[in-house]
């Protein structure tokens, strides 16, 4: 009988594809748990304050212990972010209620289902030569700065004026842009009035005025939701990643409460630009205003109490409910899941 001889090469080759389809098998046969579960996070700006939850577990690594990995997806403004979501490119945004209750409206199937900063940190702030820097006369019949579209800057600091028993009829708004073009038009005298994030005032708070705290007069004005369409929280897989990314981001959260000088370091890796007694400042600030969403929820009183106000300065056209808008099954599974749960130390 004759005798075949395999080359070495092919003997190799054989051996490798034995190998690799061997792996493939056993990666099959792995539980779900044991894979790493993929979410696509559209964000509608970079690096901010209101990421520092986020930041902080990755950070920490809690994704990797947890499974989950989180692709973020830079993309520019809510609207974007929205509609990339409702396209199916992206699995879950964070974006202001303007955006969801809008959508939603015109029948958008999409839930919010938890928030790491659900309030707003907005700063009033003023040009140096044209109010007191305070909340008095001076802020009557002003130009603010606004960002256009549907949006509660252009109602806010009337809201403020009014709850002084002020003149708010006069303030004329114009629109602007996003938090960078408002502070410069303040700045430089274009308008005289705006409302800026705790970090852009934190940065100019030697160029302008820093007037009042949005948080503290006007309570819980609605910011950042996280949201996902129906169909995503109804599919077991997707649903479990998010739940995990929950319990990681809740801890980020505590952890930020507990730790200030670790989330300042946390968001310096992220802009490493700003000095960090600029950042400890900013989060000392949320710390001290509890903005924070220490449980990962969006609650019932800041979306009665933000959907109530769009409708008196009809930017939507009726009431929406957090029993419509507002999902809370994943936020309490990983409550339930973190019970107790505090950071060392």
């Amino acid at each position: 009988m004759p005798v075949r001889f395999i080359s070495t090469r092919r003997v190799a080759f054989l051996a490798a594809a034995v190998v690799i389809a061997l792996g493939s098998y056993l990666a099959a046969l792995a539980p779900a748990s044991a894979q790493t579960q993929k979410l696509k996070f559209v964000v509608p700006t970079a690096p901010n304050s209101f990421g520092v939850p986020h930041y902080i577990a990755e950070d920490q690594g809690w994704y990797k212990e947890l499974g989950i990995s989180i692709e973020e997806l830079l993309v520019q403004g809510d609207a974007t972010a929205f509609r990339t979501i409702i396209s199916g490119d992206g699995d879950f945004c964070l974006i202001g209620p303007s955006t969801v209750m809008v959508g939603y409206l015109k029948g958008a199937k999409v839930k919010v289902f938890g928030g790491w900063q659900s309030k707003v940190d907005y700063q009033l702030i003023g040009n140096k030569e044209k109010t007191s820097g305070k909340i008095d006369k001076t802020l009557e019949g002003k130009v603010v700065a606004g960002s256009g579209g549907i949006s509660m800057l252009n109602h806010m600091t009337a809201m403020v004026l009014k709850k002084y028993n002020l003149d708010a009829s006069g303030l004329k708004n114009i629109a602007i842009g996003g938090h960078a073009d408002r502070l410069a038009a303040v700045i430089t005298g274009k308008a005289d009035l705006t409302l800026v994030s705790t970090l852009f005032a934190e940065r100019a708070k030697d160029q302008i005025n820093w007037i009042a705290s949005i948080p503290k007069e006007l309570g819980g004005m609605g910011y950042g939701y996280l949201v996902a369409r129906e169909d995503t929280l109804a599919n077991p897989e997707k649903r479990a990643a998010l739940k995990k990314m929950m319990v990681a981001t809740i801890k980020g959260a505590r952890y930020a409460a507990a730790d200030p000088a670790y989330a300042t370091a946390s968001l310096q890796k992220r802009l490493p630009e700003i000095k960090p007694e600029l950042l400890r400042a900013i989060v000392d600030r949320f710390n001290a205003e509890k903005l924070w969403d220490l449980d990962g929820a969006v609650s019932d009183a800041t979306q009665e109490f933000t959907s109530r106000t769009y409708v008196e300065y009809q930017e939507i056209e009726r009431f929406v409910t957090p029993a419509e808008l507002i999902y809370k099954g994943i936020t309490d599974e990983a409550n339930k899941e973190l019970q107790g749960w505090k950071p060392k130390g």
